[in-house]
């Protein structure tokens, strides 16, 4: 099928809000100029998929997914490294990557809430979460030692360097607030939320003596449409959630 000049010059400025603003909300022109035509719609789709993305579509919201084997788009450790000065090595980011599916595995698990009244996830409880898990993988090594291998987790390298780390520092009680660090469990688990804040899928409270972190509607739909059908999620919130690390 053949487009016109027209088509091609809006689905181009279509996807390249989607690019800078990563999801287009029902009110914004763009969103509406998306569903004006089907020609427009199948355009922005074929520059999606020839970027290494896709696109998730709600009845409020389109959001632009970064597939897991795009090399366009993909952040790589040595981009994340520059990004986020806290993260010295890939053993703290494979110890930051467990904390976000763990609060991810917890969010999708505890399905209870309606979107709007999630009460969120408080640090303190996120790192028991994290702490049990990291145990119960270590006590699976023990038992079976294809288990780390087959899971591929970095298991032991991230349960010794958590193992290591104090819970918070003393920054925190003087300031009254947890600053993105590698020193503590705290505050990894603050860079951990900093990377899904600048996503939009979290909100965190930290201002309060119980920082937190709250999912927004942009985490919800992407996991009603997207992470429950990938493989490799549901593997890993299986891992997380069957020997109760969690409450299933």
């Amino acid at each position: 099928m053949s487009f016109g000049l027209e088509e091609l010059e809006t689905a181009s400025q279509i996807y390249f809000q989607l690019v800078k603003k990563r999801v287009l909300e029902a009110e914004d022109p763009f969103f509406q100029k998306y569903y004006e035509s089907t020609s427009v719609q199948e355009v922005v789709q074929q520059l999606a998929l020839q970027s290494g993305t896709d696109l998730l579509q709600t009845h409020q919201r389109i959001h632009l997914i970064v597939k897991a084997d795009s090399d366009v788009f993909a952040t790589n450790f040595t981009r994340l490294k520059d990004k986020y000065s806290h993260i010295e090595n890939k053993s703290q980011w494979h110890v930051i990557t467990i904390i976000m599916m763990v609060f991810l595995a917890n969010i999708e698990t505890n399905y209870t809430f309606s979107r709007t009244d999630h009460p969120g996830i408080t640090y303190y409880a996120l790192e028991q979460m994290v702490t049990q898990t990291l145990r119960n993988w270590k006590e699976k090594c023990e038992e079976d030692v294809e288990f780390a291998k087959n899971s591929r987790l970095a298991i032991q390298e991230s349960e010794t360097m958590w193992s290591t780390l104090d819970i918070e520092i003393l920054q925190r009680k003087k300031e009254n607030m947890i600053r993105g660090n590698h020193k503590s469990r705290l505050g990894l688990i603050q860079i951990a939320m900093g990377v899904l804040k600048e996503e939009n899928l979290v909100y965190i409270a930290d201002r309060t003596s119980t920082p937190k972190a709250i999912p927004t509607i942009w985490l919800f739909e992407r996991l009603e449409g997207l992470y429950r059908d990938q493989t490799r999620f549901q593997e890993l919130k299986r891992l997380i959630t069957e020997r109760g690390n969690i409450n299933a």
